[in-house]
């Protein structure tokens, strides 16, 4: 019987991530799966999860409870109440080969190297980006 793969795993604090392209290198989705790590700031967390080529999105944001909306990218044992990451946050959908995120009208916004993102508008992402949701900053490592 075949298992199906985690979309989240954790991986330790020391994992070493991929080394970052030089500014004219531009990643691009080549497989039908691709997938993205967003590797946390503060707690050692490192996201990995896939990104299939259909309108599946990732949803990050924080679940406290049983009862709270489920969501792919849990920041909620990273201090994601102290660092104001909301419920439901942000999401990460992709487009060909192109990777987007939302801010899902969080209260502490969503940002992409340093600019504040208007609320339920793409903003496309890359490889090395920086993103915040609220105030907890990670990098994204895009792998394809």
């Amino acid at each position: 019987m075949d298992k199906k793969p985690s979309t989240l795993s954790v991986v330790p604090a020391d994992f070493q991530p991929p080394a970052q392209p030089s500014k004219r290198e531009k990643r691009v989705f080549t497989g039908v799966i691709a997938s993205c790590q967003l590797m946390l700031d503060q707690g050692g967390g490192l996201f990995e999860f896939p990104l299939p080529p259909d309108n599946t999105t990732v949803t990050v944001g924080r679940r406290m409870k049983q009862t709270d909306t489920p969501v792919t990218v849990n920041l909620a044992p990273f201090n994601g109440f102290e660092m104001g990451v909301s419920r439901v946050h942000a999401q990460f959908e992709r487009s060909g080969s192109r990777l987007f995120v939302r801010d899902l009208n969080s209260t502490n916004g969503t940002w992409v190297n340093g600019k504040r993102l208007v609320a339920h508008h793409v903003h496309e992402v890359g490889h090395g980006d920086r993103i915040e949701f609220g105030r907890l900053p990670a990098k994204l490592f895009v792998k394809s």
